[in-house]
């Protein structure tokens, strides 16, 4: 067996034997627990998925949606963080298959474990790198890619979390166009590889609600490195901030949401699909995912939200950001913008969980059409 493969099975084994631990410790803890009925219930809901995006054409598959709570006194009442389980399966007419089952736990105590595994196979377009690469220069690929990334922290104070990051991806690449940058260049990834990293999280916490805050701050950091070991194929570390400020206009029907993200990898060998762009389904809506990606991506977002009527909601978003390799090269002039509406559906009666339907515009004629499970941030 591959020490790749041994490496990523006895995390699973250690991460699973963890979260075991943590939760024979937590009813360990207590001598009697009493779960009310109106905490312990699970509310779910499963959808199919119609869409279409400019980096996939039309998507086709199923989201599932699990809710529940974990707490099992009045202590652990007081994060007000509910469970959740985000299955998905979706499959495009580029012949693009991905699952995922995105899990973000809460446990007694304020601990908290996020678990993402995901499978692409993947047909892409490259662009290149840089702000202002040309559409007709794109040419494409088609990666295989293994993720599993997960993210175990504990409450530190009252709405702190610091975490510790586990990331593990194996990508394989085939179908490189003759004679394209890919097949020519020597870009960094092309032959695929194998790599995994550790860092840290840190994340402050004030909304209100998870789902649909109206009111609150989200502010996150996350460091993660991949260092130089024999198994890796790549040596390089990822930055990323995320602010999120939400509040409600004149009452709690009317919210305005704003978000700025700065993300950032540097490195000896940075894979080109670990480059860091703007675009895709939740940051700037309406350009595609890999449109513009360098070392350096930042953007900022708007989005005011309305609630109509029954579960009906409204949305208008936009956004304006770009990429560059290095911080001296940002231009005002070049920064590229996107624009767009939506609808929300809520499909949880008593949760403000909703499902979404956005059209989004960007330069270069760019659009997208996304149907996707919560909000966008």
């Amino acid at each position: 067996m591959k020490i790749k493969y041994a490496i990523f099975i006895l995390y699973i084994c250690f991460l699973l034997n963890a979260s075991v631990s943590l939760c024979q410790n937590t009813i360990a803890a207590k001598k009697k627990i009493v779960i009310p009925e109106k905490i312990k219930k699970l509310s779910y809901f499963f959808t199919p998925i119609l869409g279409y995006k400019p980096e996939t054409n039309f998507i086709f598959g199923g989201v599932g949606i699990f809710k529940f709570n974990l707490y099992s006194d009045e202590y652990d009442k007081r994060f007000n963080r509910p469970s959740t389980v985000f299955p998905s399966l979706r499959y495009s007419l580029n012949r693009q298959f991905i699952f995922t089952l995105e899990s973000d736990i809460y446990l007694s105590q304020g601990m908290n474990i996020n678990i993402y595994p995901r499978y692409s196979l993947y047909p892409d377009v490259f662009y290149g790198t840089g702000a202002h690469t040309k559409t007709e220069n794109s040419e494409s690929y088609t990666d295989e890619n293994y993720t599993f990334t997960s993210n175990i922290s504990g409450i530190f104070f009252k709405k702190e979390f610091i975490g510790i990051i586990v990331d593990i991806k194996d990508h394989e690449l085939f179908n490189l166009e003759h004679a394209k940058m890919l097949d020519t260049l020597p870009v960094a990834g092309k032959s695929g590889g194998f790599y995994t990293g550790a860092g840290l999280s840190f994340r402050h916490d004030t909304r209100d609600d998870i789902f649909y805050p109206s009111k609150g701050y989200f502010i996150k950091f996350e460091g993660v490195y991949y260092p130089d070991f024999s198994f890796n194929n790549y040596h390089f570390s990822n930055i990323s901030l995320d602010y999120r400020h939400i509040f409600s206009l004149i009452n709690s029907k009317n919210i305005l949401a704003f978000q700025a993200c700065f993300n950032m990898a540097e490195g000896i060998t940075v894979p080109f699909y670990e480059l860091k762009g703007i675009g895709g389904d939740s940051q700037m809506r309406g350009i595609h995912a890999k449109r513009y990606v360098d070392k350096i991506a930042y953007y900022a977002q708007v989005e005011f939200r309305r609630f109509l009527f029954w579960r009906i909601s409204a949305v208008s978003f936009g956004g304006i950001g770009d990429v560059s390799h290095v911080f001296s090269a940002f231009r005002i002039n070049d920064f590229k913008y996107n624009y767009g509406l939506g609808l929300r559906f809520r499909v949880l009666k008593d949760e403000k969980l909703n499902f979404r339907f956005d059209v989004g515009f960007g330069p270069d004629k760019q659009k997208g059409i996304y149907l996707e499970a919560k909000e966008a941030f």
